[in-house]
């Protein structure tokens, strides 16, 4: 590079770098973090003279939106919904941080910025709080969060000064009646839990089903019929029975508006040393939520509807699905039979798998092995209440599968027609209850007799006679 063309580059050079420099140190002394001129020395309280325990009266408004709370016999209420219980330990939580605001900078005294900080009368969130004797307490504005995302720009309402005060107090004023609402209905250990009933209404029937937890947390279902009881699909009614919360409150508390003088579902929940309680559902609103009434309370709730779906439940998807749940080295004998024909395998000492009927040969132990890893855990697709057994051919099944186990039980499984070619009808020995089970389990279990025979095995070619040596002479 010749000494011109440097010297050039260094007259460029110089000035952009001053330049930069010159910008870093106006942002670092005017930007939203820069302590403002006004700023006090050290951070003073927003609202004096302030104790929570003297409010009676909170006023959020913003536009044409209003939340109105109100203390009654110690209990907030937002009054503006009717009057439903308040979330306390919220409304406590905004007095407290209010009474401890305290300003650490001035933003600005031009009510022209008033706007930009969203503290004017058309953007700010006005948070009015009242003493028993009507006093205001406080009267600001608040605004948008600051710079650093932990404070605040708030405006007294009789002032121009825009504050900058050390609390994100804008996410303790939402304007909207239902983040006030005491959302909860229930809340207690499930484990607590020890009856439930379910009565459900529809055009065609009246149901009413009774599941009971033991003190082990077992379910078992005692109504319409006694059975073994899905324990994860109780857990988790249990679960969700215990914890309920609601989404808005209805306009009125009229039962009959809201079909819950005839409620198309009544949940019955008993609880060991505790009271009971009763859950009323009724119709749904326009977003398919659903109206529901307890019996703790007066008001009539909305309760989401995914919620409320967990709860509608028939009494065969109670049913416990578990056909046979068997450690496979249990089994010492498998039955397989057919109309025409019946196949038993034992196991021996060896612990080889062998034929003995119709014919006694070795058994293929692959076929075998694969008979009873599916017979030995197997659970149904779903459980159903028809019950003729005659018509689903479970008196002559189309096949029957059994395993005889060390302590001599056998248990049996029975396999009936098809339904819609995808599941077949099935029945656990001399029990009633009859399930749906995937064809492709079946079709694992259903061998023919070739399939469980042992090919027979080749024997080995015969060796070639070796022929003579020709270059040997004779």
């Amino acid at each position: 590079m010749r000494l011109e063309e440097f010297n050039m580059l260094k007259k460029i050079i110089i000035p952009l770098i001053l330049l930069v420099t010159l910008i870093i140190i106006a942002v670092v002394l005017k930007g939203p973090w820069a302590k403002s001129p006004y700023s006090p020395a050290t951070p003073k309280k927003v609202i004096t003279n302030f104790e929570p325990d003297q409010v009676s009266r909170i006023e959020l408004s913003q536009k044409d939106k209003e939340v109105i709370l109100g203390r009654e016999q110690n209990k907030w209420l937002v009054v503006s919904s009717f009057n439903y219980p308040a979330n306390q330990e919220k409304v406590s939580e905004l007095l407290s941080k209010v009474k401890n605001l305290k300003q650490s900078d001035i933003a600005s005294r031009n009510i022209e910025k008033h706007a930009i900080f969203q503290v004017d009368a058309e953007q700010g969130r006005l948070l009015k709080i009242f003493d028993a004797k009507e006093g205001t307490l406080s009267d600001v504005y608040i605004g948008k969060t600051a710079a650093d995302y932990q404070s605040t720009y708030l405006r007294l309402r009789n002032s121009d000064e825009v504050l900058i005060v050390d609390e994100d107090i804008g996410r303790l004023v939402p304007v909207d009646a239902k983040s006030w609402l005491e959302r909860t209905l229930f809340k207690f250990d499930s484990k607590e839990i020890t009856q439930i009933t379910l009565k459900s209404i529809t055009i065609t029937k009246t149901e009413e089903i009774i599941l009971v937890q033991d003190e082990k947390q077992e379910w078992t279902i005692t109504a319409p019929e006694k059975h073994p009881c899905d324990k994860a699909i109780a857990t988790d009614l249990a679960q969700t029975l215990s914890s309920i919360e609601l989404e808005d409150v209805a306009s009125s508390n009229d039962l009959a508006t809201y079909n819950l003088d005839q409620p198309q579902q009544t949940i019955i929940v008993q609880r060991k040393d505790n009271p009971s309680y009763t859950l009323l559902i009724g119709k749904t609103n326009e977003a398919g939520d659903y109206y529901v009434k307890t019996d703790t309370s007066n008001f009539v709730v909305i309760v989401r509807k995914s919620v409320i779906k967990k709860t509608e439940k028939k009494f065969e998807d109670f049913i416990d699905r578990t056909l046979t749940q068997i450690d496979r080295e249990n089994i010492t004998e498998l039955t397989l039979t057919y109309p025409e024909m019946e196949m038993v395998i034992k196991k021996n000492e060896s612990g080889e798998w062998l034929l003995e009927r119709p014919i006694s040969t070795t058994a293929q132990k692959d076929t075998v092995d694969f008979i009873i890893n599916t017979f030995s855990n197997l659970k149904a697709n779903s459980a159903t209440t028809e019950k003729d057994l005659e018509t689903l051919e479970l008196t002559k099944p189309l096949f029957k599968v059994s395993a005889k186990l060390q302590d001599s039980s056998t248990p049996t499984l029975l396999i009936g027609k098809k339904k819609d070619d995808q599941m077949h009808y099935v029945k656990k020995g001399d029990l009633d209850t009859v399930y749906l089970l995937s064809k492709h389990y079946v079709e694992t279990m259903m061998k023919k007799l070739e399939d469980l025979k042992s090919p027979p095995q080749e024997s080995p070619p015969p060796e070639k006679p070796q022929e003579p040596d020709k270059t040997l002479p004779h």
